[in-house]
This record gives C-alpha cells, structure tokens and sequence, in this order.
C-alpha cells in the first residue's frame, strides 16, 4: 500500500476504491480581497463626493425664490422693506 495515498473503501460489490479527503472549508470571516474591495470603494465614493456636490443644482436665494411671494419683515410694529 502506498503511503499519502488515502485510506482504500470496499464497494458493496466488494472491490476496492480509493477515496479523496473533502476539500478545506471556506475561510471565515472576510478575506484580504474582501477588505481590499471596501477600501477602494471608500476611495472612490471619497473621491466622487465633491464632484457630486459641484454639479448638483443650485438652491435658490431666500429672496428670490420662484413661486414664492416675499413677505413682509416687521420690527417693533413697523413694516421693513
């Protein structure tokens, strides 16, 4: 018998067949790869927020908002223009 072989299992029919070890189990937790992929999707999310924000619609001004009728400011009883 051959040594690193692996044990021999008899068939029903009664011959021999060699069986493999199953393979190893997956490794737990999260991998190199899986925290390499976080950090550069932080990177890239980093990198792409003031771009964003650049190009995002202006807000109009208090005074000058469409749709909006202004409205009158008072101090001590007197209207402020």
């Amino acid at each position: 018998m051959d040594k690193g072989v692996g044990p021999m299992v008899i068939d029903i029919d009664g011959t021999s067949k060699e069986t493999q070890s199953p393979p190893p189990p997956a490794p737990e937790g999260r991998t190199r790869r899986d925290v390499t992929r976080g950090l550069r999707t932080g990177a890239l999310a980093a990198a792409l927020a003031p771009l964003l924000a650049a190009f995002r619609a202006p807000r109009p001004t208090p005074g000058k908002a469409p749709g909006r009728a202004s409205f009158d400011r008072t101090h001590r009883g007197r209207r402020i223009q």
